[in-house]
């Protein structure tokens, strides 16, 4: 099913090329063998503190986002 959810949404960026991903995803892996385990024990939500874990980590991946088109597009500065 994430699969295909993340077909569908590959196909809106297609026609709002404003949209943009952060790759939640990846970043679990980055933390290592069975941190989405820990983090997600039902396999799908977050507990509490791994929520906490995942802001400090996604809001600082938002706005690089951000700055990297700001900078792309000569916004910034």
């Amino acid at each position: 099913r994430m699969a295909r959810l993340n077909e569908l949404a590959t196909d809106l960026a297609e026609v709002r090329p404003w949209m943009r991903f952060v790759d939640l995803a990846g970043h679990l892996e980055r933390l290592g063998p069975g941190a989405d385990a820990r983090l997600r024990p039902d396999g799908v939500h977050f507990t509490e503190a791994a929520a906490l874990e995942v802001a400090r980590w996604l809001g600082p991946e938002i706005l690089r986002i951000v700055h990297a088109e700001d900078a792309a597009s000569g916004l910034s500065g």
